[in-house]
Formats: C-alpha cells, sequence, structure tokens
C-alpha cells in the first residue's frame, strides 16, 4: 500500500491518514518514538534560541538592515517549527497508537502540509542569508545602493509565499511534493556550495592581500588575521551543517522515486525531518549569535532590564487576571454554599 502511495499520484490526505504512519505504526514503532523523545528535547532550544533573536532584532533600531531582516525572517520561521511544527507533530505521532478518528486524520494532514511550508521557508531563507553575503563581499561599496531594507522585505514575502503556494498545491498530490522538495533542495544546495566556496576564496586572497602588506601595516596584522581565519572556519561550518542537514532528505527522495526499498528509504527519509529539525535549533547560534551587533544588542538589553520588566508586567497582568477569576469562583461557590444551606434549614 505504501509503495502504491508514493510511486502513484495520491493526494496528501490519503498519504497522511493511510500510508504516511503505517509503515512506522506496524513496523518501525521504535523509531517512532525515539523521534518523539528526541523532537521534545528540541522544542525548548528552537523556540527560546529562536525567540530571544526575534526580540533582539524586533526591540534594537540600529538593527534594521537588509541582513538582520533576513535573519528576522529565518528566526521566525524557526521559532514557528519549534512552537507550533513540533509540538503538533508530536500530537499526530502519539495519536497513530491512540486514535483513527477523523479528527486524527485531518490533524495528521495540517502537520504534514504545515511541515512542508516551514521547511521550505526556512531553506530558501538560509540560501537567501548565503546571497546576501555573497552580494557583501562582492559588491563592496555598492551594497548598500542594491541591497536595501525595502527590497529585502519584498524578497521575505515572496519567499513566504511560495513556501506557503507550494505546501497548498502538495494536498493534491504527493508526487508533486517529492518533485518540488527535491528541486528546491538541490538548487539551493548548488547555490549554497558555489556562494561559500566563493566566499572561502574571497577570504582566503584577503589574507594574502595582508600577508603581503605586513611589513607597513605589522601591527594590524594579528587583528585581522585573526578575523578572516574565524570567517573561513565559518564559511566551512555553514556549509557542512548545511549540507548534512538538508542532502540527505534530497537523496532519499531521489531513492523513494525509483521505486526500489521504498518503506526502507522512507524510515530514512522520516528521520531526515528530524535533521531539518536539529537545523532550526542550531540555527540561532550559527547565524545569529555568532553576529557581533546581535550579540551586543541582546546584552544590552538584558543588562537595562527592559526585556525582563516588560515580561513581567505581563505576568502581573495574567496573574490578576487569573486572581480575579478565583476570586469570582470562590465568591460564586460560597453563595451557593449559603443557599444550599439556607435550603437545608427551610
Amino acid at each position: 500500500m505504501f509503495n502504491r502511495c508514493v510511486n502513484e499520484s495520491c493526494d496528501l490526505m490519503r498519504f497522511a491518514c493511510q500510508e504516511y504512519f503505517f509503515t512506522i505504526r506496524h513496523q518501525n514503532s521504535k523509531v517512532l518514538w525515539v523521534n518523539i523523545v528526541f523532537q521534545i528535547l528540541t522544542i525548548l532550544t528552537a523556540s527560546t534560541g529562536n525567540l530571544l533573536v526575534l526580540v533582539t532584532i524586533w526591540r534594537t533600531p540600529y538593527l534594521n538592515r537588509p541582513s538582520h531582516t533576513l535573519l528576522f525572517s529565518l528566526a521566525l520561521s524557526d521559532f514557528c517549527t519549534g512552537t507550533i511544527a513540533q509540538p503538533i507533530t508530536i500530537h499526530t505521532e502519539i495519536l497513530v497508537f491512540t486514535s483513527t478518528s477523523t479528527v486524527s486524520c485531518i490533524l495528521r494532514t495540517i502537520c504534514v502540509c504545515l511541515n512542508i511550508f516551514l521547511s521550505v521557508v526556512t531553506l530558501l531563507m538560509i540560501t537567501m542569508i548565503s546571497v546576501d553575503k555573497f552580494l557583501a563581499i562582492n559588491l563592496h561599496l555598492r551594497y548598500n545602493e542594491i541591497v536595501t531594507n525595502p527590497r529585502a522585505k519584498i524578497i521575505v514575502l515572496v519567499i513566504w509565499m511560495v513556501g506557503g503556494a507550494i505546501s497548498l498545491v502538495s494536498l493534491s498530490s504527493v508526487l508533486f511534493i517529492q518533485w518540488s522538495l527535491i528541486i528546491t533542495g538541490t538548487l539551493c544546495i548548488v547555490a549554497m556550495f558555489l556562494i561559500w566556496i566563493n566566499i572561502f576564496r574571497v577570504v582566503r586572497r584577503h589574507r594574502a592581500q595582508i600577508q603581503q602588506q605586513i611589513v607597513h601595516k605589522a601591527d594590524d596584522q594579528p587583528f585581522n588575521m585573526l578575523r578572516f581565519r574565524k570567517t573561513a572556519h565559518g564559511c566551512i561550518l555553514l556549509l557542512i551543517l548545511f549540507l548534512v542537514c538538508y542532502l540527505p532528505q534530497v537523496v532519499l527522495l531521489l531513492r523513494m522515486l525509483s521505486k526500489t526499498n521504498v518503506e526502507h528509504n522512507f524510515i530514512g527519509f522520516y528521520l531526515s525531518y528530524t535533521l531539518m529539525v536539529i537545523n532550526s535549533s542550531l540555527n540561532p547560534v550559527v547565524y545569529c549569535w555568532r553576529n557581533n551587533d546581535i550579540r551586543s544588542a541582546l546584552k544590552q538589553i538584558l543588562l537595562k532590564g527592559s526585556f525582563h520588566r516588560r515580561n513581567m508586567t505581563v505576568f502581573d497582568k495574567i496573574l490578576a487576571h487569573y486572581s480575579n477569576n478565583i476570586s469570582s469562583l470562590s465568591e460564586l461557590f460560597s453563595s451557593s454554599l449559603r443557599i444550599w444551606n439556607s435550603h437545608k434549614e427551610t
């Protein structure tokens, strides 16, 4: 049954309700439970880390730049993954063992559609952040003229619309899901590879130029060398992380289309989604906390205590709201008790 749905064109609801969890439930339930436990552990890191990034960029005026606009959109996508997509995914996976109702079927369909949407947005945003770095290192002084904040916002809007369109069209065909993810993933991986190789070459060229100028600027050389070496190592780290998180899914999708060992490849594809979840947890560290501007802005927010005071104000309002509700309930209970006692005496 699973082979028919993967190799033929069936709609997403049939795939989610009859095929998606069928293989894991009846043949690989241990894989499902291990994945559930792991996703629960990553929810905290994905939600907390990306929330701090969102608050920092939103509340810091001098971070209103194109590069930080892209980072904000990436953090928003990863935050939605940690707070919405992952909890729904865990809930639907648990329902595999407890419920077969129509509500559970619809929830699974929504879960798959939502994961496709956020995965495409995150993948495209990571690629655009790399394109932004490529333009910054090659355009030099023209960068600020060409790459503006309004244009960055338009690109962000287009990316979210593309992700939404792909997820909606995916409702009609599982085959479309496979090909759209393969094409999108392959293009982004190739683009990322070429971009970071180019950036690494530019960094090495700058390093060679500094070594040639060591006689004239001996005092500045240690600082610049350290900075460029850090950038080069960052290029390699980002490329490796991107390939580890996204390349397995593209390869397994291609193997599933080859119609060989479909069920075995599907288990690998199912686990490759976990790698994408890990990517949502690591993105704040790799893309944001290595950014000096964001790191300094967060330190200022924490030192001033404004973030803490604002959250305490909200907490106080919530506490007061619930206190009023509890008081109202206690008064209602007391009045009911008095009425009951008076009725009993009569």
